[in-house]
């Protein structure tokens, strides 16, 4: 789903917004009331938008943590970041992605590579980047 989520970014995006609420505070839509996303990748750029909300799944999310509601601005070079990510993403047999409560992101990959002694070993490949600035998600 990460490597899907990634690729739809537009490449114009100006900004990319990483909104995480705990799973006690997603509730279910109410009378036109849109539910809080509990996981959402929201892209903004010169054409517009693109948002991506994420269930409480296990296929999609198999573990999430979250203690109260944030929302991190990346900057415009992230997305460049990003891209780059996306071979490490390709190769990976696991991926972790994290989002600190002072906005640090983190993705770690665990790669496949070949051993010295023939065959193949794992090694971990990370990135990391700072938000812009972070507030409390209305």
């Amino acid at each position: 789903w990460l490597r899907d989520a990634l690729a739809e970014l537009d490449p114009s995006c100006e900004k990319i917004t990483l909104i995480a609420n705990p799973v006690a505070n997603v509730q279910s839509a109410q009378r036109g009331v849109p539910a809080k996303p509990l996981f959402r990748i929201q892209g903004t750029g010169v054409f517009g938008s693109t948002e991506m909300d994420y269930p409480n799944d296990r296929e999609v999310l198999e573990t999430f943590e979250c203690s109260r509601s944030v929302s991190f601005r990346y900057p415009i070079d992230l997305h460049i970041y990003i891209s780059r990510t996306l071979r490490a993403l390709q190769n990976s047999t696991k991926t972790s992605f994290r989002l600190e409560q002072e906005g640090l992101l983190s993705f770690q990959f665990l790669v496949p590579v070949p051993s010295p002694r023939g065959g193949m070993s794992d090694s971990f490949i990370e990135f990391r980047c700072l938000s812009l600035d972070d507030e409390v998600a209305q």
